[in-house]
């Protein structure tokens, strides 16, 4: 079928209006929210409330870890923690493949929990 002007300007038409439509769609209007009144509503009294005892559980944990550490390394204490280390260290010394990746871990975890040594 031999190509004419008009189809020419059929295919300038449609090209256009792609193009339209494109448009509009990358410069629409903002989307709704979404229907779910949990996900809209983020500075609510009670998300307050549950970041504060989320926060404040994390702090006494926290807090009764460094408690049990410093009473357990006191002189009348029984070194739980420090028997703890030293067989985890040997572990590591038996279990060379493992052990990197587990002191990795628990480095890691030391340094975020600002636990010295």
């Amino acid at each position: 079928h031999p190509i004419t002007d008009d189809d020419d300007d059929d295919n300038d038409d449609n090209h256009n209006n792609n193009i339209a439509n494109n448009n509009s769609i990358s410069t629409g209007a903002p989307t709704p929210p979404p229907s779910s009144s949990i996900l809209t509503s983020r500075n609510t009294p009670v998300t307050a409330l549950a970041n504060t005892a989320l926060k404040l559980f994390i702090t006494l944990v926290l807090l009764a870890c460094v408690v049990f550490v410093v009473v357990d390394s006191s002189s009348g204490g029984r070194q739980r923690v420090k028997t703890a280390l030293l067989t985890f260290l040997d572990w590591v010394e038996y279990h060379p493949a493992e052990g990197v990746f587990a002191f990795i871990v628990v480095k890691a975890a030391a340094t975020l929990l600002f636990v010295p040594g």
